[in-house]
């Protein structure tokens, strides 16, 4: 069974327990229902191998991360506000640490957006290196899935932890507003 097909066979019961947990949409990647899911998928996994301590598949994905590599500017991905801050929910909830790449999005959001002067400007840009587990880890063994368990767990060969992680990247920016009321312009570097 590739791992894609595993994913994808967990992702309807995530969305559902996502749908019917009445929690509001600002913490769906604090779902802790899913989460706990999560969790014990990969309980068997050393998270600490993951050498960006950010695994898309351990993520509670509101957006698809891989459209925002960096490479190409197109219509299919630029981004909203709305938009900006699924993608910030999507990378925070991939930490496989304890500590957080960053601050709860909604004080970041509330940061960014807060001031009410139509007449100012801001961008906030994010880039992030993540992890995700290779789509042929199954298939050429790089990492084991027990079915009955329903766990991952890694795989060591003659005692050496083999990497069953590929990296991507992020690369996202937005306004604060996207209607500015400007007569002069004056930039300003932090």
């Amino acid at each position: 069974m590739s791992c894609k097909r595993i994913i994808y066979s967990i992702l309807p019961i995530l969305l559902f327990t996502l749908c019917n947990t009445r929690q509001v949409y600002s913490q769906w990647e604090e779902n802790l229902v899913v989460r706990n899911q999560l969790v014990h998928m990969f309980s068997d996994v050393d998270r600490t191998k993951v050498p960006t301590q950010l695994l898309l598949d351990y993520a509670i994905d509101l957006v698809e991360l891989s459209n925002y590599d960096g490479r190409t500017l197109t219509d299919s991905n630029y981004i909203s506000l709305i938009d900006y801050e699924n993608i910030l929910r999507s990378i925070r909830s991939a930490s496989v640490s304890t500590l957080k790449p960053f601050d709860k999005v909604e004080n970041i959001m509330t940061s960014f957006t807060g001031d009410n002067d139509n007449t100012s400007l801001k961008m906030s840009v994010a880039f992030y290196k993540y992890n995700r587990i290779k789509a042929n880890a199954l298939e050429d063994g790089l990492i084991e899935f027990d079915e009955t368990l329903g766990k991952l767990s890694d795989v060591y060969n003659a005692g050496t932890w083999v990497n069953p992680y590929e990296e991507g990247n992020l690369v996202a920016f937005a306004f604060n507003r996207s209607v500015v009321n400007l007569r002069t312009l004056t930039r300003m570097q932090p």
